[in-house]
């Protein structure tokens, strides 16, 4: 009872009780479970607890995609396809926790193109989305783009641990503190997620909406409302895309323009960031500042 709760979700019929029961095999239990790995509620149940934990919600992903609703069935089909592949447990994560938009070597017309097709009344769905390499809906979701709400839902989703008090305060009880919390933050300041393209794309996005028509002076929802008409006419359309900002020194970016992200308002990213009750990682050695995270996630 308690294999097959925990392995697909549901309890075992009478008839499985009885024969199960009347097994005297030494190896009954073992291959009783490999019997449950092989049933699709395996791969239906495990795929929803990982969403669960993730974070998949379509009240948080909405304005992600062009068409309402598809983001929480592609996070689904993306984990899918990996519970059912039978990959193992850190691939799922590094998907997740160094996701962008592109792939990568995919220029940011191609990375339209080939998202754009997945909405097409021809394409193959949300399924296709699966074939991405990242989940990079994880960053774009709306309760997950301050650095400081990214800290408490990373912590509780791959640590098991919740680090919100020490937002705030050092509570007398729990063992992390406001310098523990800030020191974090450093690993999530660097990644961007944007409802249009990366500045080094902003004019490929700029032509690529200027050639569909009547989207002329359309913002906000107008505009996701056009491009969602467009999509299904089976038009390529402009997309908003998650990625990451390599992480400077600061003495050597001193002189330089802060990049877009940082100009908006929020403070740049640091140079330096903590491992909980780990060490401190020097992020400019880094192309993405993800990369020693999910080194430490992957590590004994």
């Amino acid at each position: 009872r308690r294999a097959s709760l925990d392995v697909t979700g549901t309890l075992p019929t009478p008839a499985e009780i009885r024969e199960f029961l009347a097994d005297q095999s030494p190896d009954k239990r073992a291959r009783k479970i490999d019997q449950l790995l092989e049933r699709p509620g395996y791969v239906a149940w495990w795929t929803t607890k990982i969403c669960d934990i993730t974070g998949n919600s379509d009240d948080k992903l909405n304005n992600v995609t062009p068409v309402q609703a598809e983001a929480s069935k592609q996070w689904y089909e993306w984990v899918e396809k990996r519970v059912r592949e039978n990959m193992p447990w850190d691939r799922i994560v590094e998907g997740i926790v160094m996701a962008n938009s592109r792939n990568p070597g995919e220029t940011y017309q191609q990375y339209c193109e080939n998202v754009s097709k997945l909405y097409h009344k021809d394409g193959p769905g949300a399924s296709g989305y699966a074939e991405r390499q990242g989940l990079a809906h994880f960053w774009a979701r709306q309760n997950f783009q301050t650095s400081e709400d990214r800290v408490i839902a990373f912590a509780y989703t791959f640590l098991g641990t919740r680090i919100q008090c020490a937002q705030c305060h050092k509570h007398p009880f729990d063992q992390w503190t406001q310098d523990d919390f800030k020191q974090f933050e450093g690993f999530f300041k660097a990644t961007v997620g944007r409802q249009n393209a990366r500045p080094d794309a902003k004019a490929d996005y700029e032509k690529m909406l200027a050639e569909l028509s009547g989207t002329e002076g359309l913002k906000g929802n107008d505009l996701r409302r056009v491009l969602a008409e467009q999509l299904a006419k089976g038009a390529t359309v402009p997309l908003g895309e998650v990625y990451t900002t390599k992480v400077q020194a600061r003495a050597a970016a001193r002189n330089r323009p802060a990049p877009a992200a940082q100009r908006r308002g929020s403070a740049p990213a640091p140079a330096t960031a903590k491992i909980l009750a780990g060490p401190v990682v020097d992020l400019t050695a880094f192309e993405d500042a993800r990369q020693p995270l999910m080194d430490w996630l992957r590590s004994p």
